[in-house]
């Protein structure tokens, strides 16, 4: 279901907002602050599925021709060249995923939904831009946006941000008591 006005007031200014709440999640989305806050701004401004958010990487959010763009898209970039400046690299967290694994991971609905799109300003505002220059700093290229997003290692069915997606639902389910068919869509 499509949220009200008034349950739009109320997520976005809860508990799923506060870092300092350890009760609005729980698994890895207890760590994972940029998912809690940027998911659900990038679905609002961007009218985003779950996944197309949350399946992000670093080299998504960057400048095209001058303008800032956030690029939905199964393909990992060629990674030959600098984004915002910043020179490209392959460096990796211990425990990320390979290209070659998000490329299988990530996904698309359909060839028409691969698209890219000038950033919402207010997002810029935001700081989605520096957001993306740091994990990109601390991760590389390829970094996961939101680190929670990566499926757990020998999982039988590995699907990015599952553990966003589950504890989204359960928090506006149950702590906001918006009921059964509310999601990040």
């Amino acid at each position: 279901f499509a949220f009200s006005s008034g349950q739009l007031n109320t997520l976005f200014s809860s508990d799923w907002y506060d870092p300092k709440n350890r009760t609005a999640t729980r698994g890895k989305m207890q760590t994972d602050l940029g998912a809690r806050y940027w998911a659900p701004l990038i679905g609002l401004f961007h009218g985003t599925r779950v996944h197309e958010a949350i399946q992000l990487i670093a080299s998504d959010i960057s400048s095209d021709k001058g303008v800032c763009v956030i690029s939905f898209r199964k393909e990992i970039n060629d990674l030959s060249q600098g984004i915002d400046g910043l020179e490209p690299d392959t460096k990796r967290s211990i425990g990320e995923l390979t290209d070659v694994e998000l490329t299988k991971l990530r996904s698309v609905k359909n060839a028409a939904t691969s698209r890219k799109v000038p950033v919402h300003p207010k997002l810029i505002e935001l700081g989605l831009v520096e957001f993306a220059a740091s994990r990109r700093k601390d991760g590389g290229s390829t970094a996961l946006l939101f680190p929670s997003s990566s499926p757990n290692r020998g999982g039988t069915a590995p699907k990015l941000g599952r553990a966003y997606e589950q504890a989204f639902l359960r928090f506006v389910r149950d702590k906001l008591g918006f009921g059964k068919g509310f999601g990040n869509h």
